[in-house]
């Protein structure tokens, strides 16, 4: 009876365990001997045949490449589980981005009225106003003008320590936001592409399960062939080979061509699906870092705009009187619809400081050479990242095109 009883579990456990397509879910699967040696390491997103483990229902018998394994059940997931997961994947990443991209524009206000303060900052050391004091000369009351700086030296280092720890704070936070937006943007370009291509994977499963083959394609001219240490043949750029890893030589493979098996170095050929997937997040890669600079340079030719405006508002008039001349209320635009001004206050007029405002210059020159060259290198980096794109699709129309 009990000898039964063991027979029908077994028997039960089998039907039950047909086997069925399961893709690995973890960063990778170990796959053991029965006695539990480890044997291989399968990486994720690799289809298997798989049926339950007659003795263990926590783990799966696995075929893969015609020979069968044992492995843990949490390596792997049904596709139907893995389909909602990537769906789940992409509203979650929709989330994340918009929480970043809310959190990016406040910092982008932020640093605006930080910049626009630094510019004002500056500024307030070569603005001074005039009052008068009554003095009696020879019995007349004589009125002498003297003039109060609007912002000492040692007041504005002060202010701009503070506006220094408080833009890098903001900096900081925008470079993290932005690198996390680009990983964002890969993972959910992989996420939409494994999505899409489902169907494809699993009917590629289903022809290949069986083969320990995989297509090679070459990318570079002129790459020899060797049978054992002698050179027998040259293969061009962009043929593609049947081969599998050399057993015994690392970065080597053993490919087939005309009926012969062959040596080739791993520095001449690429793994056709790696290549691809490589491709790919290249172009995802370039495509996001294009964003990020199309909106850093608009940002610093706003800025170099603002040097412009204020720079002209604070030039020095020709008549000056005891090294200061007179300016009125000192408006720049910030940009359509916002200026900043200094309003003169009652009974009281603004002037400026001649030679202050000749340093305040010199320092703004600097800085506007600065930005310019920054603005000047992201735009070349535009241009390189464009040109790198246009390589990207045409290698990937290249492969697209290459035959065995």
């Amino acid at each position: 009876m009990k000898k039964l009883i063991v027979f029908l579990l077994v028997f039960v456990s089998c039907v039950l365990s047909a086997q069925d397509v399961v893709m690995v879910w973890n960063k990778s699967a170990t796959l053991y001997s029965e006695k539990g040696r480890a044997l291989l390491e399968v990486k994720t997103g690799t289809l298997v045949s798989v049926k339950i483990h007659p003795k263990d229902e926590t783990r799966y018998l696995v075929t893969h490449k015609g020979k069968t394994y044992m492995a843990h059940k949490r390596s792997f997931r049904p596709l139907d589980e893995v389909t909602l997961a990537y769906k789940k994947t992409l509203l979650d990443l929709d989330g994340l981005e918009g929480k970043n991209n809310l959190r990016l524009s406040n910092i982008a206000s932020e640093l605006t009225v930080f910049f626009v303060q630094s510019l004002e900052l500056r500024r307030d050391t070569a603005v001074a106003y005039q009052q008068s004091r009554s003095v009696v000369h020879n019995g007349n009351t004589v009125f002498i003008p003297t003039y109060t700086t609007l912002l000492s030296s040692s007041k504005f280092k002060k202010l701009m320590k503070a506006w220094k720890v408080d833009v890098e704070k903001l900096n900081k936070e925008k470079l993290s936001l932005l690198a996390q937006n680009k990983k964002v943007f890969v993972k959910r370009s992989q996420v939409k592409g494994r999505l899409a291509s489902m169907d494809s994977q699993l009917k590629k499963f289903a022809e290949d399960k069986v083969s320990t083959t995989m297509k090679l394609y070459v990318v570079k001219d002129n790459i020899p062939l060797f049978i054992e240490n002698k050179v027998k043949k040259y293969i061009k750029k962009g043929m593609v080979l049947e081969g599998k890893v050399h057993p015994r030589h690392k970065d080597w493979y053993l490919v087939k061509s005309a009926g012969k098996v062959y040596n080739v170095a791993g520095t001449g050929v690429v793994v056709k699906d790696a290549y691809q997937n490589y491709l790919s997040s290249k172009t995802v890669s370039a495509t996001k870092e294009l964003e990020s600079l199309a909106e850093e340079i608009q940002t610093m030719q706003f800025r170099l705009k603002l040097y412009q405006g204020i720079t002209r508002q604070l030039e020095a008039n020709q008549v000056t009187q005891n090294g200061y001349s007179q300016i009125k209320d000192l408006i720049v635009a910030i940009d359509k619809v916002q200026n900043f001004t200094i309003k003169t206050p009652h009974a009281m007029a603004a002037y400026l400081n001649v030679n202050k405002a000749k340093k305040v210059l010199a320092v703004w020159t600097e800085e506007v050479v600065e930005l310019t060259q920054r603005s000047l290198n992201a735009q070349k980096r535009t241009l390189q990242l464009k040109k790198a794109l246009l390589d990207y699709e045409k290698a990937k129309k290249d492969l697209v095109k290459a035959a065995i």
